[in-house]
C-alpha cells in the first residue's frame, strides 16, 4: 500500500541533563518520554540492527516539529521564537514571536515588532501563516529564551 503519510515529530528538554532531544512522544502514567530510534545496517551481513532509546522529558517543554525549517535550515517545532521578515515591504522589518499550532495548523502569534517601517500588526492573539522559510528565523524557545517576546514599554 502506498499513500502519503507524515511522520509526527516532537521535542522535549530531558529531565535527566536539560539537553534537548527529538523523535517519536510516548506519554504513560503522566510522563512523557521522547523515543529516539538510530538504525544501522551492517553490508557484510545484510542486516539492519535498530535499536530505540527512551528519554523522560519536562512535559511543559514538548512542541510538536511543524514539518518547516528556517532560513538555516533548522526545524521549526511548537513553542520556537521566531523572527520573521515582513515581506509586503522593501524596507528592514520583521515580527518577533512564538510558533503555536492552533485549529489544526502551525503559526506564530507576533508579539512584537522590529525594524525601520512600521507594517500591520495582526490582531492581538491572533495566529500568522509562517509563510516561506526563507523569511523565517529561529532566536529561540518560550523555554530558554522568554525574554526575547518581552514589549518594552
Amino acid at each position: 500500500m502506498q499513500g502519503n503519510y507524515r511522520t509526527t515529530k516532537f521535542r522535549g528538554k530531558r529531565i535527566d541533563n536539560g539537553k534537548w532531544v527529538s523523535g517519536s512522544l510516548i506519554v504513560s502514567n503522566f510522563s512523557y518520554f521522547i523515543v529516539v530510534s538510530v538504525s544501522t545496517f551492517n553490508a557484510s551481513s545484510t542486516t539492519l540492527i535498530s535499536t530505540m532509546t527512551y528519554h523522560e522529558v519536562h512535559p511543559e517543554s514538548v512542541g510538536e516539529c511543524s514539518g518547516l525549517k528556517d532560513k538555516n535550515g533548522k526545524e521549526i517545532y511548537e513553542g520556537d521564537i521566531v523572527k520573521v521578515r515582513n515581506g509586503a515591504t522593501t524596507f528592514e522589518s520583521y515580527f518577533i514571536g512564538d510558533v503555536v499550532f492552533e485549529n489544526a495548523k502551525f503559526g506564530y502569534k507576533a508579539v512584537k515588532f522590529e525594524g525601520s517601517y512600521p507594517p500591520h500588526i495582526p490582531k492581538k492573539n491572533s495566529v500568522v501563516s509562517l509563510g516561506t522559510s526563507e523569511m523565517i528565523e529561529i532566536i529561540g524557545n518560550i523555554h530558554e529564551h522568554s525574554h526575547l517576546l518581552e514589549v518594552q514599554a
